[in-house]
C-alpha cells in the first residue's frame, strides 16, 4: 500500500490460508513498535493509509491497531515509532476504524468468510469474501485513476457500501482507495467457487534447459529451487511447466536456472499466477550473467 508494490503479494498470501488450521485466527497488523509507523511508511499520504486500514479491517484474521494509528502518529524508526500518545491530536482515522470495526461485528462474513479472487493486477485487486448469508466484495485501487471493476454476478444488484453508508448498485473505486460492499447471497448469481485442484500449464521461452519454477507453497516448492517444478521441453522449442493449483488460488513464483553450483534467480520482481487468467502467451524470463541470489 505504501511503497507501490504488486498487490499480488496480498492475494498470494491469502491463497496460502489453506496451509493453516484456521487462518481466521492469525493476527494481522499494519505496523507495530518494531517497524515504521504506517503514517510515516506511507509518506503521510492519507488516502494510502485509509486504503490499507480498509483492507486490514475487512480481511481475514484478528486485526491489531497500534496505538496512535487513529490519529496518524508519525515515527519512521526507533525510538520515534514508540513515542508517547498525543491525546490532543485530531483522530483523523478514528471514524473509519470505528465504522469498519462496527461492520466487522455486524457482518459475520467479514470475520469468517473465505476469500475468492476475481481480478488482480499490479495496482488493482478485487476479491469476494463468502460465508453464511452474505458476501463482501472488497475492491482495492492503488492506481492514479478511478476504477469500475467488472462483477457480473452483482450487475444491477444493490449492495451496502460500508464506507458510503448507502445501498447502491454502482461500483466505482476512486484512485488510491478501497471499497467494501455487502451483498445478500440470495441476490447474487455466482457459480461455484471451484476450490478443487486443477492443472495449469505455463509455456516459457528460454535458452536455458535447466530451468525450474519456484515459489510459495508446497505446489511451488516453498521457495526451495531443489523442490521447484521442472519444465519439459516441447517440440516447438518452448518449455512447459505444469502446476497443480486451485481455481481460486493465486500463486507467487520466479524462474530459476542452474549457474554452476549456484541457483540463479531471474531478474525483476516476483510473478503471479491466477489460475483463471492464464494466457497462452509464452513467458520470457531474463537472467543477468554471473549473478546469483
Amino acid at each position: 500500500f505504501c511503497k507501490g508494490q504488486h498487490l499480488g503479494r496480498l492475494a498470494a498470501t491469502l491463497s496460502l490460508d489453506s496451509l493453516y488450521a484456521d487462518a481466521n485466527r492469525l493476527v494481522t497488523f499494519a505496523d507495530n513498535h518494531d517497524v515504521p509507523r504506517v503514517w510515516s511508511a506511507c509518506g503521510g499520504e492519507e488516502r494510502r493509509v485509509r486504503a490499507l486500514l480498509t483492507f486490514l479491517l475487512t480481511a481475514r484474521g484478528i486485526p491489531t491497531i497500534n496505538y496512535g494509528t487513529e490519529l496518524g502518529l508519525a515515527g519512521a524508526g526507533e525510538p520515534e515509532n514508540r513515542r508517547d500518545m498525543d491525546f490532543a491530536a485530531d483522530a483523523r482515522f478514528a471514524p473509519l476504524i470505528r465504522t469498519l470495526l462496527a461492520a466487522r461485528k455486524t457482518h459475520e462474513v467479514l470475520r469468517n468468510g473465505q476469500a475468492r479472487p476475481l481480478h488482480l493486477s499490479s495496482d488493482r485487486y478485487l476479491y469476494l469474501r463468502e460465508g453464511g448469508e452474505e458476501s463482501a466484495l472488497i475492491a482495492i485501487n492503488l492506481a492514479p485513476t478511478s476504477w469500475a471493476p467488472e462483477f457480473p454476478a452483482a450487475k444491477g444488484v444493490s449492495g451496502l457500501d460500508l464506507l458510503g453508508g448507502a445501498t447502491t448498485s454502482d461500483l466505482v473505486v476512486a484512485p488510491l482507495s478501497a471499497s467494501v460492499r455487502i451483498y445478500k447471497n440470495t441476490d447474487l448469481t455466482m457459480e461455484s467457487g471451484g476450490n478443487e485442484l486443477r492443472k495449469v500449464t505455463l509455456r516459457v521461452q528460454s535458452d536455458s534447459e535447466n530451468l525450474r519454477l519456484v515459489g510459495a507453497g508446497p505446489n511451488f516448492g516453498d521457495w526451495d529451487p531443489s523442490r521447484g517444478v521442472v519444465g519439459k521441453q516441447q517440440d516447438d522449442g518452448l518449455i512447459a511447466f505444469t502446476i497443480a493449483i486451485r481455481a481460486n488460488e493465486i500463486g507467487v513464483f520466479k524462474f530459476v536456472r542452474e549457474a554452476g553450483t549456484q541457483p540463479q534467480w531471474e531478474d525483476g520482481g516476483n510473478r503471479y499466477l491466477f489460475a483463471k487468467a492464464v494466457s497462452g502467451t509464452p513467458l520470457r524470463p531474463t537472467f543477468t550473467e554471473g549473478e546469483t541470489k
